[in-house]
């Protein structure tokens, strides 16, 4: 491993200000993907770039994305991926990569696997895992792939529950569709079956028709149960469907009070 940690540390702004002149005649290209992990004392990046990329530059930072600790720059392989690794003391990272001609950035958290908790994966939002039964909960309704992706700190993939195929990022997820946490080396590490708030009948939306679901299981005349039961708790504390869940939806829809995370 050839990486040194670099002594001399140097602010975000002062590095914006040297990597800006690599952009001056050439065109960036997209980083389509970025995986980042620690694993003992080895920090190790890897991911993906759009075809016009032929080499990347990666960046380290503290985990606050305050201090640049190391960088280095990288050759995108024939299949449009990238590697590298990282010697590191510590356990958690901001990682910035883009094309090495400029560009936006593509960031991530890079945070030693305790094996404990997925919760660190997400960035902001209110966004949790219930570890028990296996949902990943506070979605809100007409969220996109692309959005859940950017609140988490690492890549996910999106299984759709209708079809079982991959959803792409502009999709909108939908309540019953599984989302996947890859590791550094774009391995499965977590599934979860995706939960939206008030959306019950799966289509990722809130409307009259989540409405009368509720209704049809408070009455058992048509029982909903598993993760689409759990989009319409939306009762603080429930634990059973109820009228007052029709009615936090019905205020949904009329924009009385929309549904939040």
């Amino acid at each position: 491993m050839k990486h040194a940690f670099i002594k001399t540390m140097m602010s975000v702004a002062a590095f914006t200000f040297l990597f800006a002149g690599f952009s001056s005649e050439a065109k960036a290209g997209e980083i389509t993907s970025v995986n980042a992990g620690v694993e003992g004392e080895i920090l190790t990046v890897s991911g993906q770039a759009a075809e016009d990329v032929l080499s990347v530059a990666i960046f380290v930072y503290s985990a606050d994305g305050k201090t640049l600790l190391q960088m280095e720059s990288v050759a995108v392989d024939e299949k449009h991926a990238y590697s590298d690794t990282f010697e590191v003391k510590g356990s958690e990272y901001t990682v910035k990569v883009a094309d090495y001609n400029g560009g936006s950035f593509k960031t991530v958290k890079a945070e030693k696997e305790d094996g404990t908790s997925l919760l660190k994966k997400f960035n902001r939002g209110s966004l949790n895992i219930d570890e028990t039964a296996g949902f990943l909960k506070g979605v809100i309704a007409k969220m996109t792939v692309s959005e859940l992706q950017d609140r988490c700190n690492y890549e996910i993939k999106v299984i759709k529950a209708k079809d079982s195929t991959q959803a792409s990022a502009d999709d909108k997820l939908c309540t019953g569709d599984a989302v996947k946490f890859l590791d550094a080396a774009g391995e499965e590490m977590d599934s979860y079956q995706i939960c939206v708030s008030g959306d019950v009948n799966g289509d990722g939306v809130v409307n009259v028709e989540d409405m009368e679901r509720i209704q049809k299981s408070v009455l058992k005349l048509e029982l909903i149960q598993g993760v689409y039961e759990q989009a319409g708790l939306l009762t603080t504390g429930a634990v059973k469907l109820s009228v007052t869940d029709m009615e936090i939806i019905q205020k949904d829809i009329l924009g009385i009070r929309k549904i939040s995370e």
